[in-house]
């Protein structure tokens, strides 16, 4: 009866897809997301008498195993329990950083330590680096995410509106979903 039932009952894997990890340059993208880890958040909250997410969880860092990665995403998120400068902060983030560090952080492991960064990577194509994040020392690993559909662009969209040659129904507007993202059975 008009109530959104119908919508609400669509299984959630008929607008999802997975693709690779990409990034537009690897090496600066993975030098900014080691600035992020190393980033100091202690002056984070507005109210300087409740601790930080870190501190809450006992982490030294964003890659400790201690902070989940739902820590992770609340720490770069805006919100009203966090200080002007750090919302600017975090606001000021480009998204593909952000992404790229949750997916970092969710295979991130222990033995790892400091040495993080020599387990990602890209190929060489054609004498230029490409733009899949690649996982593991032989490169054997294509990471993948997971991205969902809300609808299309169009030529009145703000951030990347379409061509006037581009029709209006092939062109999607696709969202990453969490790294730790699985739709629920019914």
């Amino acid at each position: 009866s008009g109530g959104g039932k119908s919508e609400i009952s669509k299984r959630l894997e008929d607008f999802m897809r997975v693709g690779p990890v990409t990034t537009s340059n690897i090496e600066s993208d993975l030098e900014q997301v080691g600035q992020l880890i190393k980033h100091d958040f202690g002056g984070m909250m507005r109210d300087a008498k409740r601790r930080n997410p870190l501190e809450e969880a006992g982490a030294r860092d964003l890659l400790d195993p201690k902070l989940s990665l739902g820590r992770v995403i609340r720490v770069l998120s805006p919100s009203e329990d966090f200080t002007e400068a750090h919302n600017a902060f975090v606001s000021g983030l480009p998204s593909n950083i952000r992404e790229l560090l949750c997916v970092v952080k969710h295979n991130y492991k222990l033995e790892w330590g400091a040495e993080w960064r020599r387990h990602f990577h890209a190929d060489a194509i054609n004498g230029a680096l490409g733009s899949e994040v690649k996982l593991g020392e032989l490169g054997d690993s294509t990471l993948l995410s997971s991205y969902i559909r809300i609808g299309f662009r169009s030529k009145h969209d703000e951030t990347i509106p379409l061509q006037h040659d581009e029709p209006d129904d092939v062109a999607w507007r696709l969202f990453t979903l969490r790294q730790d993202f699985f739709p629920s059975w019914k």
